[in-house]
């Protein structure tokens, strides 16, 4: 988490900068470049990172601990893709940040905390610590990234 959390921060700002765009765009009435082609770029980006961090892990977490702790390259996976799946999200919910928006994003919230601790419940007693940074990723993809492009969509097609 030390090293996530530093990084989830950098996508943050990067990502809640869009907010302002898109809704200046929307008041008005422009159209904007979808919140697609910028989400597949956070990703990218955000794919980039994580095999960079997973390269580096192995000295990293020995220059941090002294040699103390060795995670495995499956846990650092695993949050690798619990920051891309958020990465992939910021555009896609800074882009649904009207009110019509903001309305549809609380279903999909609440599915990701109560999923997330479904599949931690499930995938822990197998799989240890990776549990929670999988279930967070898949449950963003499956109720937040998904449903987000599927609104997003709709919305385009009925203008």
């Amino acid at each position: 988490m030390q090293i996530l959390i530093p990084a989830m921060g950098l996508v943050s700002a990067v990502g809640i900068t869009l907010w302002p765009y898109y809704s200046g765009a929307r008041g008005e009435g422009r159209d904007v470049r979808g919140p697609f082609q910028l989400s597949a770029l956070f990703l990218a980006a955000a794919t980039v990172g994580v095999f960079g961090w997973v390269a580096v892990a192995p000295w990293l977490f020995d220059a941090m601990t002294g040699g103390t702790v060795e995670p495995s390259r499956a846990v650092v996976l695993c949050f690798g893709l619990q920051m891309a799946a958020q990465a992939a999200l910021y555009p896609l919910g800074m882009y649904l940040m009207s009110p019509r928006g903001i309305r549809f994003q609380v279903v999909p919230a609440v599915l990701v905390c109560v999923s997330s601790l479904a599949l931690v419940t499930f995938f822990a007693p197998s799989l240890g610590i990776v549990s929670v940074p999988l279930s967070v990723a898949l449950s963003t993809l499956i109720f937040q990234i998904v449903p987000f492009g599927a609104f997003i969509l709709k919305e385009k097609k009925n203008g």
